[in-house]
């Protein structure tokens, strides 16, 4: 599984992809994410960010990035601390902060960090893909990510993106489909990858869905057995 995890991470980087970069709000596209990755994870992820403020990205590139870096400060943090989003701006880029509360990383390893095959968590099945993944995805949309802060109280990365400017027009948020009054969409993604339990919730709530998620399959069970009302549920294998 780890090798297989490898070899996609390293087609990944050498593959050219065209970036689709638009106007995004960022406010509304953080909170949701960082909904997200909490229901994914069951750790606490927070995102503070002005509502008015709009980037210039690749929405799926963006998640890739953000997802690797809150998984990564997920891993750092002891269970009970919570990982946090912040953005600040000025005239003509947004700075996204991703803070842990860990006990940084090691000196050792911040030179190369960015570079392939550089982990700390092999002994977890890190590829040591993914900083260099998401560095290439940064750059791609003319961003740059850097380490900020790295210490015994916690790390900070920093995401520096392009602001928009003001007559360009975000790409308009995605409403969810008409159902029939009582009518219920709802699914459950299982998956023990985060990535891509983190992207299936987004897709499937892109297209109306109420989703529920999971990490295995003994959560998926308690997930769908603290919804059952007798008579009311039907399972679909």
């Amino acid at each position: 599984a780890r090798a297989g995890k490898m070899t996609r991470g390293m087609l990944d980087l050498v593959r050219v992809h065209d970036a689709v970069i638009e106007p995004l709000r960022l406010g509304s596209w953080l909170e949701r994410f960082a909904d997200e990755m909490t229901q994914a994870n069951h750790r606490t992820v927070t995102a503070e960010c002005d509502h008015e403020l709009v980037v210039l990205a690749d929405a799926d590139r963006l998640r890739h990035i953000l997802t690797n870096l809150v998984v990564n400060a997920l891993h750092a943090s002891d269970a009970h601390q919570p990982v946090s989003i912040d953005v600040t701006h000025a005239a003509t880029h947004a700075t996204i902060a991703v803070r842990d509360r860990g006990h940084g990383i090691p000196e050792s390893v911040q030179t190369s960090m960015f570079q392939p095959f550089t982990t700390t968590k092999a002994a977890m099945g890190g590829t040591g893909l993914g900083l260099a993944l998401a560095k290439r995805f940064a750059e791609d949309q003319h961003a740059a990510l850097e380490l900020a802060h790295t210490a015994p109280d916690g790390t900070v990365f920093h995401l520096v993106m392009p602001l928009a400017t003001p007559s360009a027009d975000p790409t308009p948020e995605v409403e969810a489909p008409a159902t029939e009054p009582g009518a219920q969409r709802r699914v459950l993604v299982v998956d023990d990858d985060p990535d891509v339990r983190a992207l299936l919730a987004h897709l499937l709530r892109q297209s109306g869905w109420q989703v529920w998620v999971a990490g295995d399959t003994e959560a998926a069970v308690d997930e769908v057995t603290a919804e059952i009302r007798p008579n009311q549920f039907v399972l679909h294998l």
